[in-house]
């Protein structure tokens, strides 16, 4: 609940990615492994 308010109000979600979260998995991908092809429309792994 607290991610979508934030996405909603446009405030960067920047500190709950996986990366900045200090160990607590908020949003777990997309990271640095992990992208979203939209043309495929899927998930795929660098």
């Amino acid at each position: 609940m607290i991610l979508f308010d934030k996405l909603v109000q446009g405030e960067a979600l920047d500190p709950y990615l996986t990366k900045n979260s200090g160990g607590v998995e908020y949003i777990e991908f997309p990271d640095e492994r992990t992208y979203f092809d939209k043309d495929a429309r899927q998930w795929k792994t660098k």
